[in-house]
């Protein structure tokens, strides 16, 4: 695959970027597109907003004069139609209200929530419990909500797990419902939210016949590119040096989301903890530097860099031979150095 022997090489022969779109700052998926001018799409936009805590960016490049807007303005609404949903820090949203209730008695979902909750089973059950959005309570007990100075003790950390598990939660597909089978659970969608939203839009933008485009929503990136044009440079940054890359991927059908314990972490007694949760120990994972997967699902990129990073090496390998089409690049410690790690096919 060129531009992993000799990256950065490759990246100042072949790249000449315009501008770059940076990661997000809640996933800390740290992926630069370099878009190539294209003189001939005279009606190209670019529009930045706020999203889900973070800035989206998206890019359509276009021959005809109302289709940009017509397609921001599309994407905007399905980005906050799905944020409405999903947003644990807004008490009146419908995944709020389910996690305060949803112990006592049956909550009956949304069709967009309960497509979210069926997502989530569907990445627990193919990571074998590494990807497990129930992991909320362990994120507030090591301090990603609320700082701590001191280590969570043994206790503390046992009485947490036993409010987290996705086994606990109940649906019922032909309700629509769900229950929590154990007091004090909540669920939290920022291991799939932004992934979700990548998909929903590149999905639109298809359907209004966008036939070039590329989405930053918060570090989640998805191209569309026709076979007869040129493919968007995607380059991977080294989680060890920001500034550099591991290497680049040429992406025309393709979403790439990398999940990263570096930027986003606490430190407690001096240590760094990274802000991924491994949901069967309770602790937060250590032995990883990152892990970026590539693959045609906006929602697959996002969830399945959350669970390789918990799960590792054979997760990864498992993964890629049940998902076509799908490569991952793990980066990992290596004494004083880092080893990088790639499963699966990449676009070429």
């Amino acid at each position: 695959m060129r531009g992993f022997d000799d990256m950065k090489k490759f990246l100042l022969k072949c790249c000449q970027p315009r501008f770059l779109i940076g990661g997000g700052v809640i996933l800390f998926c740290l992926i630069l597109p370099f878009l190539m001018d294209r003189p001939d799409e005279r009606y190209t936009q670019i529009r930045s907003f706020p999203m889900m805590g973070t800035v989206g960016r998206i890019t359509i490049y276009s021959g005809r004069a109302d289709l940009p807007e017509q397609a921001l303005n599309q994407a905007q609404k399905t980005i906050a139609e799905i944020e409405k949903v999903c947003n644990v820090f807004d008490p009146e949203s419908e995944l709020s209200r389910l996690n305060r209730t949803a112990y006592e008695q049956e909550f009956i979902c949304s069709p967009l929530l309960w497509e979210m909750l069926c997502r989530a089973d569907h990445y627990y059950k193919l990571s074998n419990g590494a990807f497990d959005a129930s992991v909320q309570p362990l994120m507030r007990l090591w301090g990603f909500r609320q700082k701590r100075k001191v280590l969570p003790a043994p206790a503390e950390i046992s009485q947490a797990m036993k409010t987290v598990g996705w086994n606990k939660v109940k649906l019922d597909p032909e309700k629509r419902s769900v229950r929590f089978t154990v007091k004090g659970m909540e669920i939290d969608f920022g291991g799939i939210a932004k992934g979700f939203a990548l998909e929903k839009v590149l999905n639109g933008f298809r359907q209004l016949g966008v036939s070039r485009a590329v989405l930053d929503l918060g570090g989640n990136i998805g191209c569309i590119a026709g076979e007869n044009r040129d493919a968007f440079q995607i380059g991977i940054r080294d989680p060890q040096s920001p500034n550099e890359v591991i290497g680049t991927l040429p992406l025309r059908r393709h979403c790439i989301a990398t999940s990263g314990g570096y930027e986003r972490f606490v430190i407690i007694a001096g240590k760094e903890y990274a802000h991924i949760m491994d949901p069967r120990t309770g602790m937060p994972v250590s032995g990883m530097l990152s892990v970026t997967v590539v693959t045609p699902n906006g929602t697959d990129s996002d969830a399945l860099s959350t669970a390789v990073f918990v799960g590792g090496e054979k997760l990864a390998a498992e993964i890629c031979r049940k998902i076509p089409d799908t490569g991952i690049v793990i980066v990992c410690p290596d004494g004083q150095d880092r080893k990088i790690l790639r499963f699966g096919s990449f676009p070429r």
